[in-house]
């Protein structure tokens, strides 16, 4: 919370002084067993993960309060990519972070968001895959900015990295602390849209192409690529906005295709230039198409809150935190699914919840 408050103050007013005195009229609720005051037996190691959503949940507010100040959501994750190989020599493994992993930044009031940079993550840097190579038997195929990827909007959210690299000692394992953003995608502000979401694909382009949820640990083998791409900035302000000399600009750099400037921006391109004459023809012809005056989440965060609404989730939220602690993520993890099969079927309310919970809290004999 204090990063995103400090951020928005210090970029207000560049003169205020960062010490303590900025958070002193900051109160802060946070209950006992919460993510954020977290209890034993609770995981607590990927922090940042949620640092991140806290900072989403305060820019939130904030826009909400004064959007003619804050920008889009950015990619919204940390993530630390971290090789172990053999060290035949050693004998022992050697580890190596191979890149911070960040996804691109918000569109903001007045400018694009910057590629590849979120503001909560700025101090890290890259690491020149020259150096990569030289320190780790691995191969760097790829790293660039993802086309397309950022969120259209008047102003457009940050592009995403792409991270290819490839090993070859037998034994590779890797973990991917902080991944997030793999499902829903960071949101867009006053008008803009979301930007697009993460993947990770193992050995892409080959028959053997693969797509992967979440890394914990992930084993690979000699000759193996893995490919990580982060999430985009969501973008800022209406996508029809946009100047159309500016979306010709990011297709001649190659960062947005010509398809997407049609579809994202209604931009109608005739071999390098835009015809402006389509171009004003086709946003007048999709101007009722539907826009999120406050935040546009995504189809997949709409689809989840259409089957997991707000009065569903603060009920099952109060029940979790109602029991023991040692009981929660069993319970969670148990009527979790039950609940997203009655979604399939209908509406679920929180009176269902309530029933699923009585049902299971008798086979476990929970009193």
């Amino acid at each position: 919370m204090s990063v995103a408050l400090v951020n928005y103050f210090a970029t207000r007013d560049r003169t205020i002084p960062l010490n303590a005195g900025v958070l002193k009229r900051v109160r802060m609720t946070l209950p006992e067993g919460s993510v954020v005051n977290p209890k034993f037996p609770a995981a607590c190691g990927v922090r940042y993960a949620t640092v991140l959503r806290i900072y989403d949940a305060v820019l939130g507010a904030l826009a909400r309060a004064v959007p003619a100040h804050i920008p889009a959501a950015s990619g919204g994750q940390g993530c630390m990519v971290a090789l172990a190989l053999p060290d035949p020599e050693a004998g022992r493994r050697h580890v190596t972070v191979i890149e911070p992993m960040i996804g691109g930044g918000g569109g903001r009031p007045g400018q694009d968001g910057i590629d590849g940079c979120d503001a909560s993550l700025g101090f890290l840097k890259t690491t020149p895959a020259e150096t990569l190579e030289t320190e780790v038997p691995i191969v760097v195929r790829r790293y660039h900015l993802i086309p397309d990827s950022a969120g259209p909007g008047r102003f457009r959210g940050g592009f995403a990295v792409r991270l290819d690299f490839q090993v070859f000692r037998p034994e590779g394992l890797v973990t991917a602390r902080g991944m997030e953003r793999l499902r829903f995608a960071p949101w867009g502000v006053a008008g803009g849209t979301a930007g697009a979401t993460g993947s990770v694909v193992l050995n892409p382009g080959t028959a053997g192409e693969r797509g992967l949820p979440k890394i914990d640990v992930l084993a690979l083998e000699p000759g193996d690529v893995l490919s990580v791409r982060t999430p985009g900035g969501g973008g800022h302000g209406h996508r029809f906005e946009r100047p159309t000399a500016d979306v010709a600009d990011d297709v001649a750099a190659g960062l947005v295709s010509r398809e997407h400037a049609r579809e994202a921006y209604g931009v109608v391109l005739a071999g390098e230039r835009v015809d402006e004459t389509a171009t004003a023809a086709l946003r007048t012809a999709r101007r009722d198409e539907p826009t999120y005056a406050e935040f546009d989440f995504g189809p997949a965060r709409r689809e989840h809150e259409r089957r997991w609404p707000s009065s569903l989730q603060d009920a099952f939220i109060e029940l979790l935190m109602s029991l023991p602690a040692p009981y929660r993520a069993y319970v969670r993890r148990t009527l979790h699914p039950r609940v997203a099969a009655l979604a399939d079927q209908r509406a679920v309310l929180p009176a269902d919840l309530h029933r699923l919970w009585q049902e299971l809290r008798g086979a476990i004999g929970l009193a």
